[in-house]
């Protein structure tokens, strides 16, 4: 770009802009990327790296190819090359060297096929008008690239003259391949996804499954209603894309694995009120409604880790059932007023936001769990020296079971540990302590069993007993409170107050003594909490646990330093 004034990166990323779509809106070239992607899925799933890389295509492109609309997209092609977070770091790079090496020749050959078809059609697109303004993308509300920055265009002093001394070079992208490092949340989460839900309902194209932007478009849409700013300015037509997502073929599937998934303690309590619900809406908000109020019950059940706590489940219900009547009222953002929505995108947008309200509930539930456990804690201290100083865990011997504490008390420790009282963490609103085994040979109901006598002293019928026993679940405890509690908003229930798993892993854990009790290491308690997140979609706690995990990282970065 030549200019006798000086040019700024908003004209520089607005030329950009209309030159990609300039170029992308050319059939020829259309044919071409789309073939394209499909040769590099082919290089990059190269059997010698299976099971452990996925390939696929993401961004606006993407959501064109879901709605079996290729023709409409207008953007880059953003694609994405996944690799198996779980893989050991010396495996992870092994397959990285391999899959990156396949990539680059790949693109080389590419960039020369490009030229070769550029000269043939260069007649052609010399005679286009100049794009004025960069068109609209009818795509343009698919979720960012996590992490992803603009890019400031660089100064190109080669094309200054003297009639036009002020110059910027622009460019068009075409081909866009992402891969995020072994080490970040957004690689684990977008495995944990992904890894078994990419579809090809187009021309055979790989693209994320719609449970994948049913998740992505509701956090987008509780972002707008939590007043994220960010979100503020493609809420209108992510709602509405919802509504759209909803209503196609596809997405009932996703909806009955959802439905499927959540607890029988809420769907006896809550499945018919929510039909009913839904079924009392103009026809077109029926099915989006319905839909969306399954979405938050399976993602709440889940974030909350409900499927073990059967009390709080059935309180959940009964208070989600007691104000989904209210959902309009409660939203906190007026948005059918706003964005004058849809028939079939209003009552659903109202519903997303009374799951913001209700989120704000659950998150105060915790806080006062959270409080529990802290009048506790001596009693919960003594219980787990005891378990520690059990000769199955004796330190001067090499045992097949390693005990640690993890989660969210782990973590408290830590920063009590490194005086990190600004360390934005989880609530305590329950401990977790681990039993780590490597051998595939070992029973995790028979590590339980072992650990079983030594809780007898804390537990019903012992006088004054703290605690209620549950051993139901294969391979874990469960401690709830002897006494009944009112936390509110819930009513009376025994909540969960210490956790017991036995769990298999590739490698023992690193253990950190704080305070005289065995913690998971900062590196361990990082890794277990990005794990946490990658499993719970639901808008605020994956939040919390996201944050919680940068600031673990922060605390470890410190002690390296």
């Amino acid at each position: 770009m030549r200019s006798r004034h000086q040019l700024t990166d908003d004209q520089v990323a607005n030329a950009s802009g209309a030159l990609t779509a300039t170029l992308n809106r050319q059939q020829w070239l259309t044919d071409w990327l789309a073939h394209a992607m499909i040769d590099l899925e082919r290089v990059v799933m190269n059997p010698d790296v299976q099971p452990h890389v996925r390939f696929f295509l993401k961004g606006g492109r993407a959501l064109a190819y879901l709605f079996g609309r290729p023709q409409d997209g207008a953007n880059d092609w953003d694609s994405q090359v996944l690799i198996d977070p779980d893989l050991p770091a010396d495996e992870w790079y092994a397959v990285y060297r391999k899959v990156s090496n396949r990539l680059l020749v790949a693109l080389m050959r590419k960039k020369a096929e490009f030229y070769s078809l550029l000269n043939v059609n260069a007649a052609a697109l010399i005679a286009l008008p100049l794009p004025v303004g960069v068109p609209v993308d009818p795509f343009d509300d698919a979720a960012p690239d996590p992490g992803a920055m603009p890019e400031t265009p660089a100064e190109d002093s080669a094309l200054e003259d003297e009639e036009m001394p002020y110059s910027r070079s622009c460019k068009a992208e075409l081909i866009d391949v992402g891969m995020p490092r072994r080490d970040t949340i957004e690689c684990r989460e977008q495995w944990t996804q992904l890894a078994h839900d990419i579809i090809r309902p187009t021309e055979g194209m790989p693209i994320p499954g719609f449970a994948y932007y049913i998740d992505e478009y509701l956090t987008m849409v509780r972002e707008f209603f939590a007043g994220e700013p960010r979100a503020q300015a493609k809420a209108h037509k992510r709602i509405e894309r919802l509504a759209e997502l909803f209503a196609r073929d596809g997405a009932a599937i996703a909806i009955l694995d959802a439905y499927q998934r959540i607890p029988n303690g809420i769907l006896q309590i809550a499945a018919q009120p929510v039909a009913a619900f839904a079924a009392g809406q103009l026809p077109p908000a029926r099915q989006p409604l319905h839909y969306a109020l399954i979405e938050l019950l399976d993602q709440f059940a889940a974030a909350y880790e409900m499927d073990v706590e059967p009390l709080l489940a059935a309180q959940f219900a009964e208070f989600f059932v007691e104000w989904m009547p209210q959902a309009e009222a409660l939203a906190g953002q007026d948005a059918r007023a706003r964005f004058r929505l849809s028939v079939d995108a209003g009552p659903m947008a109202d519903a997303i936001g009374f799951g913001q309200w209700l989120s704000g509930r659950l998150q105060a539930h915790v806080a006062g769990r959270a409080a529990l456990i802290a009048a506790q804690r001596e009693a919960i201290d003594a219980l787990i020296r005891t378990l520690y100083a059990a000769s199955i865990f004796d330190q001067h011997s090499e045992l097949e079971l390693q005990m640690a504490i993890g989660g969210s008390l782990a973590a408290a420790l830590h920063a009590e540990y490194e005086h990190a009282r600004g360390a934005a963490l989880e609530p305590v609103g329950k401990v977790t302590v681990g039993l780590y085994y490597t051998d595939r040979a070992t029973d995790p109901a028979t590590a339980i069993e072992l650990v079983k006598p030594l809780l007898a002293p804390f537990v019903d019928p012992q006088p004054g007993a703290l605690f209620q026993m549950d051993d139901s679940h294969p391979g874990r405890l469960l401690l709830f409170a002897a006494n009944v509690e009112i936390i509110e908003p819930f009513g009376p229930y025994q909540p969960l107050v210490i956790e017991i798993v036995a769990k298999r892993v590739r490698v023992r854990p690193l253990i950190s003594f704080i305070w005289g009790f065995p913690v998971l290491s900062l590196r361990d308690l990082i890794i277990e909490y990005q794990t946490r997140a990658a499993h719970v979609v639901e808008f605020a706690m994956r939040g919390v646990l996201r944050r919680t995990a940068r600031s673990l990282t922060d605390m470890l970065m410190k002690v390296r330093q």
